[in-house]
């Protein structure tokens, strides 16, 4: 498989390129800016686009969607709970005094707890809904995962791609539209504790970390 992070933007959040290595199949993750920037990588790595997953709809997760969307065509994928946020990007960018420089399309595929996602016959994910961040924020697992490794060999391991639920040490604000702390807390030891302790977990800012690592380490869950 092929895996890439991009930080992007005045807020360095996390967009993700990830395709099969042998259909060239691929699905971007939160394509937060910087769209040339994206499309430039994925044309160059003559990648088949078939999915944009967002894991939630603030405006750092969403606002290259529109040009990405509209040069690939892909299937746009949000949870319905977070359609809200998605259809008032605009108000979003005011707030913050951003531009948009294309409108948002509409989402073609509303996911659901536990669905799975087919990329390619070897690639499929695993949605798993998160709320606490926003209301409909979630996260994507794939649970076999091909990593090259320093070594330029291969090894399978669990994957998960986790937005602004979970950070390294962290996790994410409340504290913005429809945000809840009491359901964010639930969702991680819920919904990402319970996964094998070895996924690598790659979130929406910051550096990559595991699932073992944050049960261990991160001090919103640490002592509980």
């Amino acid at each position: 498989m092929f895996i890439k992070v991009f930080q992007v933007g005045s807020f360095q959040s996390n967009s993700i390129l990830i395709s099969d290595s042998e259909t060239k199949d691929a699905l971007i993750i939160d394509p937060g800016d910087e769209a040339d920037l994206l499309i430039r990588e994925i044309e160059a790595q003559e990648l088949k686009p078939k999915h944009i997953f967002l894991t939630h709809a603030h405006i750092d997760h969403i606002a290259a969607v529109g040009k990405v969307q509209k040069h690939f065509q892909a299937d746009l994928c949000l949870h319905k709970e977070d359609l809200s946020l998605y259809e008032n990007l605009k108000m979003q960018a005011d707030m913050f005094g951003l531009t948009i420089d294309e409108a948002s399309p509409p989402i073609s595929h509303q996911v659901e707890q536990g669905e799975i996602i087919s990329v390619s016959s070897n690639l499929q994910a695993k949605v798993l809904y998160t709320p606490g961040h926003s209301p409909g924020s979630v996260c994507y697992y794939f649970e076999n995962f091909s990593l090259n490794t320093n070594s330029n060999e291969q090894k399978t391991i669990p994957l998960l791609i986790c937005g602004d639920t979970l950070f390294a040490g962290s996790i994410g604000r409340t504290d913005l539209w429809g945000g809840n702390y009491e359901s964010l807390i639930k969702s991680v030891k819920e919904e990402i504790f319970t996964l094998p302790p070895n996924t690598l977990v790659i979130p929406g800012h910051g550096p990559n970390t595991t699932v073992e690592n944050e049960m261990k380490n991160n001090p919103f869950f640490s002592g509980s």
